[in-house]
């Protein structure tokens, strides 16, 4: 348990309540409101020195939930002026305030709760500061996941529109309608009328020469082939769109809109790897074979200074990977989902990272230990349910269960190559 003095703060867009502690129990004043702004800020200083002049306490902290990114810029003015500061994942003071049966739920009240959190967690820790290159990367990353999102709403919008003017494109085998070239033909020729209107040749040529300017290389005998297919499926093929209708105009700026974000979403991407790669994190997490460049800088920019963990229960739990166990008379509560408390996107990469891990590099130590699990999870799935149900899961070769599992020992070697700064064994 913490003695002295703290201040503590609640949060909202734009402004705070703070309130001063000498101890426990023992505030120094009413909590306060400012405003983010200079004049506030200042104002906070000088109670915060009056507090250190007032207990003699040179290093007074200062704590505060994490909230979103409303937080940012008192952690910011905090860590620019050197002084202490711990971050509260807002569900740790939640359970302070639970314990006051007769509480309400404000603002002022909840510096209190917030105070209870500092001087009765034995877990808590001081703000850790990472160099700025980690906080670019997650940042970088961000918004790469963002061009995703964008980038699948424009790829769902151009399916929709191809689905009317092409019907069945998109089930023809070894043709995939977001291919690069299949989007410069379709931007093009929006409608197989137009296109057979012209003579294969010409169409040809037409994509050909559109595909110079484009970012990846293509030789010509693989647009040609590309366009043979389409060509020959546009002679059969019924529409319901007609050339000269609007929905033509409009498959063409579907086409447009979704090659633009592929090509942004590639650019971020390509930043955040360059960005990355000159760290010593890169070749070590990347020496895992199913690792590749992409998502090793994707691994770094949301897992951040490993160095900042105390140890790997910290990082697992920073994941949210860690299991949610309730354990309740004879129920031992074990065997039950994760609790998802961590950071989501660290979480989703790494579950895409063992998907690549099991095609790449399937007799590893991580690859064997997803398949032991998948075993055991449909053993207790037949058990649960019943071979009946049991056969729905026979086309699925690794159960998503068994992938989470195999994220969590993932994370878990990732940590312990970053500490030994060695790179994995993948035998």
């Amino acid at each position: 348990m913490r003695t002295g003095p703290v201040i503590s703060c609640d949060i909202s867009n734009g402004s705070m309540y703070y309130q001063m502690f000498i101890d426990k129990e023992k505030p120094a004043g009413k909590p306060k409101k400012v405003k983010f702004n200079k004049s506030d800020f200042s104002k906070f200083k000088k109670d915060y020195d009056k507090l250190a002049k007032k207990t003699g306490c040179k290093d007074i902290g200062v704590i505060y939930e994490a909230t979103g990114v409303y937080h940012w810029p008192l952690r910011r003015y905090l860590v620019d002026n050197e002084i202490t500061n711990y971050e509260v994942n807002p569900k740790v003071s939640h359970s302070y305030a639970k314990t006051d049966l007769n509480g309400n739920k404000t603002d002022k009240q909840d510096c209190g709760y917030i105070s209870e959190v500092y001087y009765n967690s034995k877990k808590l820790q001081k703000y850790y500061v990472s160099e700025q290159i980690y906080n670019d990367l997650k940042q970088m990353n961000r918004d790469y996941e963002s061009e995703v999102q964008i980038k699948v709403k424009r790829e769902n919008a151009y399916k929709t529109k191809v689905a009317s003017a092409w019907p069945g494109l998109a089930g023809v085998k070894g043709l995939d309608i977001c291919s690069e070239i299949i989007i410069v033909a379709i931007r093009m020729f929006p409608t197989p009328e137009l296109m057979t209107k012209h003579k294969e040749s010409v169409v040809d040529n037409a994509v050909i020469k559109a595909m110079n300017g484009a970012k990846h290389a293509h030789s010509e005998d693989m647009i040609c082939k590309k366009v043979h297919r389409i060509y020959e499926f546009a002679s059969s093929c019924v529409s319901s769109v007609r050339p000269n209708e609007q929905m033509a105009k409009s498959i063409t700026k579907a086409a447009e809109r979704l090659q633009d974000e592929i090509e942004l979403c590639e650019d971020d991407l390509e930043e955040l790897v360059e960005a990355a790669k000159d760290l010593p994190e890169f070749t070590i997490i990347t020496s895992i074979r199913g690792i590749g460049a992409n998502l090793g800088a994707r691994i770094i920019a949301e897992l951040g200074d490993y160095r900042r963990f105390r140890n790997r229960k910290a990082v697992i739990a920073y994941t949210g990977l860690n299991p949610n166990v309730n354990q309740s008379g004879s129920d031992d509560g074990s065997g039950r989902a994760i609790k998802k408390n961590g950071n989501k996107h660290l979480r989703t990469i790494l579950f895409l990272a063992i998907g690549q891990i099991l095609i790449h590099n399937g007799s590893c130590e991580i690859a064997n230990y997803c398949k032991e699990k998948n075993k055991i999870y449909r053993i207790r799935y037949k058990i649960l349910h019943g071979n009946e149900k049991m056969q729905r899961l026979d086309h699925i070769r690794v159960s998503k269960a068994a992938k989470t599992a195999a994220s969590n020992k993932l994370i878990r070697v990732i940590y312990s190559i970053l500490l030994n700064s060695s790179p994995y064994d993948n035998r």
